[in-house]
């Protein structure tokens, strides 16, 4: 995706201080302890570091992308490396300002499930920028085959803006409608019409969801038709309902295995 529109992608690597990682120990702990605990920890996140960098550099030559620190002129695709020190979720919060797009591993269920929530949350919710989520999984593409779901709601209106440049380079794009109380078939003509006018041909799908809810409709739907992308809201709901009720992004969150585009 970097090399079609082209983009500079910049890969960023958060090193928790020591004093932030080592768990609240009480009192009666010995100085020694304590220091072993940091040194162990700080050793830890220095092998995660140079695991990460290992990996950087052989995707980067594998897809033969330049490692550049500069745009160019006429932009290139490029990569480059960065290594901050704090915490994930703050670090990211920080950055986002500064860059178009997010892009998260999607983390859920494994050891780092906690920091990933926190992460993705707070930068989703803090509405700076969009989020794209990437599955356990790669796929071979992302963005050649777009599926948009669609309900009218402000959340998932922001997420087809910041889609518009992958859209663009789409060679299909679906807008499906679930037709709950909330959505309608006419809404997804509605913004079929809207990406008509920025040069964007979309095709409208009503999702018959057999008694299932929204999310397990959305997403068997967009791999039963061979999409690589979901773009969709995140949090329509509030998220403490969706913690409890469950909810479309918490089921994207757990089960999705396509990228997922989505914006607050």
């Amino acid at each position: 995706m970097a090399r079609d529109l082209p983009a500079h992608v910049t890969v960023m690597f958060a090193r928790m201080s020591p004093s932030e990682s080592v768990p609240m120990v009480g009192e009666g702990v010995s100085s020694t302890v304590v220091e072993q605990l940091m040194t162990t920890a700080e050793q830890e996140w220095t092998r995660r570091a140079s695991v990460a960098r290992r990996h950087f550099d052989e995707c980067r030559e594998k897809h033969g992308l330049p490692q550049r620190s500069a745009p160019s002129d006429p932009p290139i695709a490029s990569v480059d490396w960065l290594e901050e020190s704090g915490r994930e979720d703050g670090v990211v919060r920080r950055l986002s300002v500064v860059n178009d797009l997010i892009v998260l591993p999607n983390q859920t269920g494994s050891d780092d499930d906690l920091q990933f929530t926190l992460t993705f949350e707070g930068t989703l919710m803090a509405g700076c920028r969009p989020i794209l989520l990437a599955p356990k999984i790669a796929g071979d593409t992302v963005g050649k085959s777009v599926a948009i779901a669609w309900n009218g709601d402000v959340p998932v209106a922001r997420s087809v803006s910041a889609a518009l440049p992958i859209l663009y380079r789409a060679e299909s794009v679906r807008v499906l409608t679930a037709g709950t109380h909330k959505t309608e078939e006419e809404a997804g003509t509605g913004l079929a019409d809207y990406l008509a006018w920025h040069g964007i041909a979309a095709t409208t799908h009503r999702l018959d969801t057999n008694g299932r809810k929204v999310g397990p409709a959305v997403l068997e739907t967009a791999v039963e038709l061979d999409c690589d992308l979901l773009v969709m809201g995140g949090y329509g709901h509030s998220r403490m309902r969706e913690l409890i009720l469950g909810g479309v992004t918490r089921y994207m969150l757990g089960n999705a295995t396509i990228a997922v585009l989505m914006a607050h």
